[in-house]
């Protein structure tokens, strides 16, 4: 099973810039004109939502193609997990699949609704790296779904701009009664404090039972998540003289849990270049809000 590996895209309001990290580094792969997401709920409408409360909404938009037609595009992916039907003690699965080996393959979306008929959309996700498009793939939740209710989730390909076939469509019961955990109190930087540069740690006390956390920081426009099993993590992505806005959230096996109280903090001027051990990397957006998601290992 692969762990999870994506290719970024930044959205924000005229580009879309793709990046891909390699050995801590973002290196920029191509930038698009402007995401223009037109149209209503759609095989290619997709959202990969982290935090904002809007999880229910239904997309009015789908992205414009940005690739030229395939003309085959005719793999259908398999659901691994979470199996049909099934009941789970949890709010947050980890969604895994396999596409195959289709060699036209540039793209794997996959979409979760409340109802069979794929109507209400709760949450989605796509990927362009060549090793989740083929292959094995795992994916995990970031928001809590609405618990003990059925979902419904399904996956396809894109071959440039050809949709393939939906993969069948799976259900699972989301688990309910479990401990939601307290958000941890944060530690530094200070609250409101001016640091010298851009190199940033951020640090919160332990929460009991916490198997994860999550670090959100917002500035310039973008919204980051961090996610760690560590109580801190080096700031990616961070701009000079910015304030941002940052809070953790804590994860146990049933379900991500309450915010911490938010903090801020203001970088300096000048811009550091800092090394990180990530694992992943993942775009997760929603109503056009800007949301980049780090999975890193505990390099305490």
């Amino acid at each position: 099973m692969k762990g999870h590996r994506y290719l970024t895209a930044v959205f924000t309001s005229s580009t879309v810039m793709l990046v891909l990290i390699l050995s801590s580094v973002l290196l920029p792969i191509v930038s698009l004109g402007a995401p223009t997401l037109q149209g209503t709920l759609t095989p290619t409408a997709f959202a990969y939502l982290p935090y904002v409360a809007r999880q229910y909404s239904t997309p009015t938009n789908t992205p414009t193609p940005t690739n030229t037609p395939v003309a085959s595009c005719s793999t259908v992916p398999t659901l691994i997990a979470p199996s049909n039907g099934s009941v789970l003690n949890t709010l947050i699965p980890d969604f895994q699949g396999d596409s195959g080996n289709d060699p036209n393959a540039t793209e794997l979306q996959a979409e979760v609704y409340l109802d069979p008929g794929f109507t209400q959309f709760v949450t989605g996700w796509r990927s362009e790296m060549e090793e989740d498009i083929r292959g094995q793939w795992d994916f995990p939740a970031l928001v809590n779904p609405s618990p003990a209710t059925t979902h419904y989730w399904r996956a396809y390909l894109m071959c440039g701009s050809t949709k393939g076939p939906y993969s069948s469509a799976w259900s699972f019961t989301t688990g309910s009664g479990g401990t939601i955990l307290p958000g941890p109190d944060l530690l530094s930087p200070a609250n409101g404090s001016t640091l010298a540069g851009t190199t940033v740690t951020v640090q919160w006390s332990s929460v009991s039972g916490a198997a994860g956390y999550q670090a959100h920081y917002m500035g310039g426009g973008r919204h980051y998540i961090a996610l760690t099993s560590a109580r801190q993590t080096m700031l990616r992505s961070v701009s000079p003289n910015t304030t941002y806005e940052w809070w953790v959230r804590a994860r146990n096996d049933y379900a991500w849990g309450d915010e911490s109280v938010h903090w801020s903090f203001t970088t300096g001027a000048s811009r550091s270049l800092t090394l990180h051990a990530p694992l992943s990397t993942t775009v997760i957006a929603n109503d056009g809000t800007t949301t980049v998601f780090f999975d890193e290992q505990d390099i305490r």
